[in-house]
């Protein structure tokens, strides 16, 4: 029998109180046809209740989960695919199927089933409607209004099961006599109609009466025959966008404006662009409007300071906006903004990003702090780069003036007295001391530093700098006296002059990392043995090592080529930790515990943070991945480039500079106790609700929504 290999990934549903921040630049992560889009013009966003990402798009409607997008397709003969590839608005109703408006009409996505529905007549037909809606929309409250030719505007009340008809016919206030509905707008649970000839109906669904009637713009546009779109804000302001322009309707004024620059000079902002066209417009939970426009970019208005912020795409920044003309906009459970743009894919926005914080110093191959709080960062090809994380000043230091053979620093550590020591790549060791580099170069001489190749650095309690190298082996450097005692194969039971990484035990034995296993320093006896598994008495082997770690649990973390594993010397077993749902077999970078016990690691997908808890006898690990969407940077990590700041603060250390990560600060994730299965790979192919799989159904309905 063929074994089949299951992947399900988990998307946990999180909420945030975090704003993202007034009047500042935005980093904004796109995502485009290379990441799994379907295509690069995205007419829609919607977040949907399960916590979802849906984007329509020109050619295809796409799901993402946090990891990956799931594309949905038109097929012809197919009637439980998508009606039509071009999607140009998402909507979820009171069972949370998605109502789709595509350039054919719309359809309807099961959820239950995984199958579009695109035969709405039987779906009206059993509430009491007749007819095909051309036009939908669903209120706040998921009661709905539909509009059906020859007929009228229907208004479903979910709750009640009922269905009520706005006759296009006969007299009173539940006749409605325009014809052709172009879009509807929410307003105070309430909705108000624009009709293709401008005129503007207010109707009150649950009381069966129209409000009022508005036929300014049909006098103004003298009937003629348009496509209106119609937006209204917290402020109950009425935006209309028709024939390339946007004109607003003031609620405090009772006052038509004949553009959007007219309005908002009017409320006292400073315009920097003009002639805005609005193609969506969302309020932030903070009373905060945003709009999405037509060539002038993303608009922030805050009204408390009537401060107005432009985003708008620079070929210079590749994380500013990715196209001026924005289609739509939403917010995500996090506070994340999303939008889809015209010609180049969709864009996110997190909160995270102060958490996250990017430091753009260069490419960071180790970082230490000093006791004032600097941190000095090693780089790959400029020496030692200085940061006050106060001030955001930088100094640096390159080969010339820190006695070093090369600019690539590829290691540090804090001696007992405040001195900085750093490590080269075929560069030797230095030590910074009371505003003066002492530079230690390989020579013959045998008393003196083994090789140039300084590739890791601790410092023991007594105060000796430990020095790993490749090809040199281990030595302890004593500063008092400047004496070096070297650990080799010649000399000791050490398994490679080669050492990568190294770690503390709780016992302050100095565990040494080589490309698969480890030698052991017993600090009691100064004897050098291999780190050998109790029960077994064979080598304790890894895939390879980056970075070895030893918590304050006593358990061994390796970061290698192959990701994460720990082992537990009381169990003698090694788990390996999938990071990010095993997505993608990949490399860990680095590691560190935090004031509060908990890991992060840097991979090739991001950072990790690993909550560690024991539960009956074995160590469970509740995992949090963070990517570049979340403000990280986008190029690879370095290996053991990591550091626990005084102040409780992860520095990584990566090709773009350093990210300052601060898990004690007030920006707390809360996960719910609900998790969804968004997906089901066999094979390492996608499993589709009804897939035959020789002969059998492995999926009978969506994952999230089955029993669990």
């Amino acid at each position: 029998m063929k074994r089949l290999s299951l992947f399900i990934f988990l998307l946990l549903k999180l909420s945030l109180c975090q704003a993202l921040p007034a009047h500042s630049s935005l980093t904004f992560y796109r995502l485009g046809i290379h990441d799994g889009l379907s295509n690069n013009q995205v007419n829609s966003v919607f977040k949907d209740s399960k916590g979802y990402i849906w984007l329509g798009t020109q050619s295809g409607l796409d799901r993402f989960d946090g990891f990956r997008f799931s594309n949905f397709f038109s097929k012809t003969g197919d009637k439980s695919a998508l009606l039509n590839d071009v999607v140009n608005d998402i909507q979820e109703d009171i069972e949370t199927n998605l109502w789709l408006k595509t350039s054919a009409g719309y359809c309807r996505f099961n959820r239950d089933k995984g199958e579009f529905d695109s035969q709405l007549s039987s779906w009206m037909r059993a509430r009491g409607m007749k007819g095909v809606p051309y036009f939908v929309k669903i209120d706040r409250q998921k009661n709905m209004w539909l509009a059906v030719r020859k007929q009228g505007i229907y208004y479903y009340d979910v709750r009640k099961g009922t269905a009520f008809l706005f006759s296009q016919q006969g007299k009173g206030r539940n006749v409605i006599r325009e014809t052709v509905v172009t879009d509807i707008a929410e307003d105070n649970g309430c909705a108000v109609l624009v009709f293709d000839n401008g005129t503007l109906v207010k109707a009150d669904g649950r009381k069966h009466r129209v409000c009022w009637v508005n036929k300014d713009l049909e006098k103004k546009n003298k009937s003629k025959f348009l496509d209106y779109s119609i937006f209204i804000d917290n402020a109950r302001n009425l935006w209309l966008t028709y024939a390339g322009k946007t004109t607003v309707w003031s609620a405090a004024e009772h006052h038509w404006y004949d553009s959007v620059d007219a309005f908002l000079t009017s409320q006292g902002y400073q315009l920097r662009v003009k002639n805005i066209i609005v193609k969506c417009l969302k309020n932030d939970k903070y009373g905060r409007l945003w709009l999405a426009t037509d060539h002038d970019g993303l608009l922030n208005l805050d009204p408390t300071d009537h401060h107005l912020t432009v985003y708008q795409y620079d070929s210079k920044q590749p994380e500013s906006l990715p196209d001026n003309t924005i289609m739509s906009i939403c917010f995500d459970n996090l506070g994340g903004l999303w939008l889809g743009s015209y010609k180049n894919g969709a864009a996110y926005c997190s909160p995270n990003n102060s958490r996250f914080r990017l430091i753009a110093l260069g490419d960071i191959c180790s970082v230490v702090e000093d006791q004032r709080g600097n941190l000095w960062c090693g780089t790959n090809d400029k020496g030692i780069i200085v940061y006050n994380p106060a001030t955001g000043i930088t100094h640096s230091f390159r080969s010339n003036q820190t006695g070093l053979g090369s600019d690539v620093v590829v290691s540090s550590t804090i001696g007992k007295d405040g001195s900085l020591w750093f490590g080269a790549f075929n560069g030797g060791l230095t030590c910074y001391k009371g505003g003066q580099f002492k530079a230690y170069r390989a020579s013959e001489r045998k008393e003196g530093l083994a090789n140039d190749n300084v590739w890791a650095l601790k410092t023991e309690e007594n105060g000796n700098i430990v020095i790993a190298t490749l090809g040199g082996g281990l030595q302890l450097l004593n500063p008092q006296t400047g004496h070096f005692t070297t650990y080799n194969i010649h000399n000791s039971q050490i398994l490679s002059d080669f050492i990568s990484s190294l770690s503390f035990d709780l016992a302050g034995n100095i565990i040494m990392g080589h490309a698969q296993e480890y030698s052991l320093l017993d600090v009691r006896t100064h004897k050098v043995k291999k780190f050998v598994r109790p029960h077994s008495g064979k080598l304790l082997s890894v895939s390879s090592v980056n970075q070895v770690f030893v918590d304050s649990r006593g358990l061994v973390w390796n970061a290698g080529s192959s990701g994460l594993s720990v082992y537990n010397p009381q169990t003698d077993s090694i788990v390996n930790v999938p990071l990010f749902g095993d997505r993608k077999a990949g490399a860990a970078y680095a590691v560190v515990e935090d004031l509060s016990h908990a890991m992060w690691v840097t991979t090739d997908q991001g950072v990790s943070h690993l909550t560690v808890r024991k539960d009956d006898g074995r160590w469970n690990f509740f995992i949090t991945d963070y990517s570049d969407v979340d403000g990280l940077q986008r190029r690879q990590f370095n290996s053991r480039a990591i550091l626990l700041c005084r102040n409780g603060a992860i520095v990584v250390g990566g090709q773009d500079g350093i990210n300052i990560l601060t898990p004690q600060s007030d920006l707390k994730l809360v996960l719910s106790s609900k998790a969804l299965f968004s997906g089901l790979l066999v094979f390492n192919q996608p499993v589709r609700v009804g897939d035959d799989y020789n002969g059998h159904v492995i999926l009978k309905e969506e994952l999230h929504d089955g029993e669990s």
